[in-house]
Formats: structure tokens, C-alpha cells, sequence
């Protein structure tokens, strides 16, 4: 992203029109499947330090003052058992006419940055973690792919260049808009700090991750089917392999 040419901004306004350009003018062809609805950002928006952590909204505008890119995640504390710091990914997305100049590579960056930052301010050395959902292409249909107009082994070789790796798990999650619905068709990127974790996390952590993801993202509780299921899941292991993202 050459220095001059773009400038950065967090959102803590729901209100404020940089983030309608963003949803309606660069996430809405980035993610014409799996996008959440305008008024659940702005929910989350302005109640972006919530009991588990912080929500976090950053903008891209050029010079012209419009904005061309943007990027969403949580920092998560979980304290009540573990006491790590971790991050999640949610949103990260380029408009066409801007991609291949480095700012989604920059804002991956900025993100690190940030929940570093959080960690700090929470009485934490870093963030152990940051996880993310991420479209597998041996589950992914190829209608799908033609629908969502991303080419996912694409989307993967970006992250593992921004240093993901992957879960060895056989992930599910409820559908964004019917939570009755189970999909299976993500997989579950990891970015890890500590090097004792670079083959294997505990199955602990794995949970307290996913769960928050479930709960702030998805919005649903620990009686919901896959939150159940997930429990189960790892209860029956003391780990979780860490293999490439591919």
C-alpha cells in the first residue's frame, strides 16, 4: 500500500458514512454470500467493548476520499479458565479496482498490530492466537464457488503467505442466517505466537476460541447443536493438530 496514497480509519460510529461505503461499496461484491446484515454491525459496533473483548472495524480511503478497503475482527480474553489472549478474524475485503497494491496484506498487518496492542492493555505479554473461518475448497461445491466469485485456494494461499496455519478439525458451524442450519464447509485457520503450539494446541483453548467465535459472531449459545457437538468433540481429545493451509 504505498505510503501517501491511502489513509486509515477505525469505525466507532455506526453512523458514520465511511462505514456504509465500506459495506455497501466494498464487502457487499467481496462476500455476496456470507455477509452479515448492516444493522448486526452496527449493533456491534456500538457496543464494540463487550464482557469478552473488543470489536474492531478499520477502513481504507484513497485520496479521492472513498473508501476501497476494510477489515473487522474480535480480541478475545478468556479468562475463565485458560487466561489467554486471542484474536478472530471476521472480515477482510478489497475492492476490485485496488486489489494486487498490498493493503489487504497491510491490513492483516494493522490487525496483528491492534490485537497486540489489546493484549497489552489487558495485562497480557501478546495475543496467543487468531483464528479465522476460512472456505474449504474439498467441501466447497462448485456451484458455490461460482456464486461467491472468489476462488478459495486463492483466498487460503493469502493467509498462509500472512502466516496461517490450519486446524486439524472436522469444523462445523451454523448458517449465518438460519442458525438451524449446520454447514460444513469452512475450515478453521490459525495463527499462532508461541512456538510450543506450532504442532498442536490443547483442546481446551480450541474450544474457548471456537465458543467465543460462536457466540459473538454467530450470535448463539452453548445449548445450540454445534456448540454442543463441540464440546463432545473435544472433550475427546487432550489436543488438536496444527497442519498447512492448503
Amino acid at each position: 500500500m504505498p505510503a501517501g496514497m491511502f489513509t486509515v480509519k477505525e469505525i466507532v460510529d455506526p453512523s458514520d458514512p465511511d462505514f456504509l461505503g465500506l459495506y455497501t461499496d466494498v464487502w457487499k461484491s467481496c462476500f455476496p454470500l456470507d455477509l452479515l446484515p448492516f444493522k448486526a454491525f452496527c449493533g456491534k459496533i456500538r457496543e464494540r467493548e463487550f464482557k469478552e473483548g473488543v470489536y474492531h472495524i478499520f477502513v481504507v480511503k484513497n485520496r479521492g476520499n472513498a473508501v476501497v478497503a476494510g477489515i473487522s475482527f474480535y480480541f478475545f480474553f478468556e479468562n475463565r479458565k485458560n487466561g489467554f489472549a486471542f484474536g478472530a478474524d471476521e472480515y477482510i475485503g478489497v475492492a476490485p479496482d485496488y486489489r494486487k497494491m498490498g493493503i489487504g496484506r497491510r491490513l492483516a498487518v494493522l490487525r496483528s498490530k491492534i490485537l497486540q496492542r489489546d493484549a497489552r492493555a489487558g495485562g497480557k505479554k501478546r495475543v496467543e492466537f487468531i483464528m479465522g473461518e476460512y472456505y474449504d475448497q474439498d467441501r466447497i461445491s462448485p456451484e458455490l464457488v461460482r456464486k461467491d466469485g472468489f476462488d478459495p485456494v486463492a483466498r487460503k494461499t493469502f493467509w498462509k503467505k500472512a502466516g496461517m496455519k490450519a486446524l486439524d478439525l472436522d469444523y462445523e458451524n451454523p448458517g449465518i442466517f438460519d442458525h438451524r442450519k449446520i454447514e460444513r464447509v469452512y475450515t478453521v485457520g490459525i495463527k499462532i505466537n508461541p512456538a510450543r503450539y506450532h504442532k498442536r494446541i490443547p483442546a481446551a483453548f480450541v474450544a474457548a476460541m471456537l465458543s467465543a467465535y460462536y457466540r459473538n459472531f454467530y450470535g448463539i449459545n452453548r445449548n445450540h447443536p454445534v456448540m454442543r457437538r463441540l464440546r463432545a468433540l473435544l472433550k475427546s481429545r487432550e489436543s488438536v493438530g496444527v497442519i498447512d493451509l492448503v
